[in-house]
């Protein structure tokens, strides 16, 4: 049986997992793979330089909605934040609803995307190194993540092996192990361990740190942590003791992190799909205004890195489809539109409104829209079809449902 998700991908923000929603526990924070850079301008909003990939090409092709299609949507939005290939992802969803490809395969041949493992790179090196990768240390990286089947814990060992990492930590073998053993196998190193392991790396330098780190990562703690990690982070705190072992089980060899994250991704799918719907993940700061289709509240507004979908959504050129978002200030918002049924990604355009109602910029078209609070407020979103973006802005108004012609179907993942 189908069991659900707690959350989707935020930038990914540590190796370490946190954790989940939908099936209890904590605030789900997904920590394996990133979203694709993005560019925020306080007060006001740009769309992302990554939304350039979200061309017609893209999206025009794309199959009809269903639950094999809206699953492999929603794993892209999870491990990639960016649109792949239509053809791909039409061959995926073909393979599973036929029988000859497993849905865990689907999600295997998705974390072995270039996109998804460039992702893979600029998470993790912002997240040990504190910054955004070089281009040459994205290409080296995500060649060896080709060459050796997303092998994550590898790319771990190659950031934290750099002086760069060493210096980070200050500069002391001392400090680099604890560091490192908080980092992989979340615990303090013991004074045991320091006492065995720092003379070692006094004596040997850079190699016996590298050598070090791969005795961390290929040892059973660390395939346990990380296993423990993953299915609370998926799975929630109810996750049950036979589905903890079946993703250790998963654990194992070159491709053993991805096929743990692909069997826990795949474990979490459930009739709402992976991502969680607003109602089921009440971290997050969205609210419907009253306006097209019946309103609801979600109390404990503007978590950081929540996200949540509402799938099925319609609009025409007479139509708006209004969102209220409370935030603080210089919280942020992502609003990604997965178009569907046809339509493309630049059919739509989102503008904003500032607590005092008074627009904020111009309208965006896109997939994406991006937005930091200058101050703290409720703001209201509309998405609008572009040829109709210059609405008069109405979010009380009673609108007719959208029909004709002019009718574009998209998912809207807030984050």
């Amino acid at each position: 049986m189908a069991r659900g998700l707690a959350s989707v991908s935020t930038p990914l923000r540590s190796f370490r997992s946190t954790s989940s929603r939908k099936r209890g526990g904590r605030v789900f924070r997904p920590t394996f793979l990133g979203l694709e850079e993005r560019t925020m301008m306080t007060g006001g909003f740009v769309a992302a330089s990554s939304l350039r990939s979200f061309q017609a090409t893209e999206t025009a092709a794309a199959p009809a909605a269903t639950p094999t299609s809206i699953f492999l949507s929603e794993a892209v939005t999870l491990l990639a934040g960016r649109p792949l290939p239509a053809g791909f992802l039409a061959r995926l969803d073909r393979g599973i609803e036929r029988g000859t490809l497993t849905r865990e395969g689907a999600l295997r041949q998705i974390l072995g995307t270039p996109e998804v493992q460039g992702a893979t790179v600029r998470s993790l090196t912002e997240e040990l190194l504190n910054r955004e990768p070089t281009k040459a240390e994205t290409r080296a990286l995500a060649a060896g993540l080709q060459r050796r089947g997303g092998d994550v814990p590898w790319a771990v060992v190659q950031i934290m092996s750099t002086p760069e990492y060493f210096r980070d930590q200050g500069s002391t073998s001392t400090s680099f192990v604890q560091s490192s053993t908080r980092e992989l196998l979340d615990r303090s190193a013991t004074p045991d361990e320091l006492a065995k392991v720092v003379p070692i790396l006094d004596r040997g330098g850079a190699a016996a740190r590298s050598r070090f780190l791969r005795t961390l990562t290929q040892s059973a703690e660390f395939r346990f942590s990380r296993t423990q990690d993953v299915a609370e982070q998926y799975l929630g705190t109810s996750a049950t003791p036979e589905e903890r072992a079946s993703l250790l089980q998963a654990f194992q060899g070159p491709f053993g992190y991805s096929s743990l994250v692909a069997r826990a991704l795949n474990a979490a799918d459930d009739s709402d799909g992976i991502i969680p719907t607003v109602a089921e993940n009440p971290g997050l700061s969205v609210k419907r205004v009253p306006g097209f289709l019946a309103g609801w509240t979600i109390p404990n507004l503007a978590a950081p890195y929540s996200v949540a979908s509402e799938l099925g959504r319609s609009i025409d050129d007479n139509t708006v489809d209004y969102w209220a978002i409370t935030l603080n200030a210089l919280d942020s918002v992502l609003l990604s539109i997965q178009p569907r049924n046809g339509a493309r990604a630049d059919d739509f355009a989102v503008r904003i409104w500032g607590p005092d109602d008074k627009e904020i910029g111009k309208a965006a078209t896109g997939a994406e829209f991006t937005f930091v609070a200058a101050t703290a407020g409720t703001y209201v979103l509309g998405v609008s079809t572009r040829g109709a973006a210059a609405y008069s802005f109405q979010p009380g108004a009673r609108q007719a449902a959208p029909s004709g012609p002019s009718v574009r179907s998209f998912n809207a993942v807030f984050q």
